[in-house]
């Protein structure tokens, strides 16, 4: 992977199974710096560090028990409080995970009672 000219960036292999959301975070006072989330069908979030995008920084796991069967993707992810935390849902999981984008640790993970498809902060 790398980036091409014009701003693109190519992460090969970046997902074990097709990527469905893509989300970007500048950092404050760098305009080539942030953070790229990454999400797909095989129920991970990376995170990359746009700089230096060989590999992730995080990957963020276990937003869904291996016993849910029915979970398909992690759907539309987000960043929130500026930057740092990564709040997720996905298919069929009826959970909210926040994460750490610092540390890609699990900060809270709770039960919502349906299954979110679109998260808004």
């Amino acid at each position: 992977g790398g980036g091409g000219g014009g701003g693109a960036l190519d992460i090969e292999g970046a997902h074990d199974r097709d990527a469905i959301c893509v989300r970007w975070q500048p950092r404050a006072g760098d305009p080539s710096a942030g953070l790229l989330l990454s999400a797909g069908y095989d129920l991970q979030i990376k995170l990359w560090d746009a700089r230096a995008p060989s590999r992730p920084l995080h990957t963020l796991q276990g937003h869904v028990a291996p016993r849910v069967a029915r979970q398909k993707g992690i759907f539309q992810p987000q960043f929130c409080a500026g930057g740092r935390y990564v709040v997720a849902s996905g298919e069929g999981s009826e959970a909210l995970s926040l994460y750490s984008a610092e540390s890609g640790a699990t900060l809270s993970r709770g039960r919502i009672g349906c299954t979110a498809s679109t998260l808004s902060w």
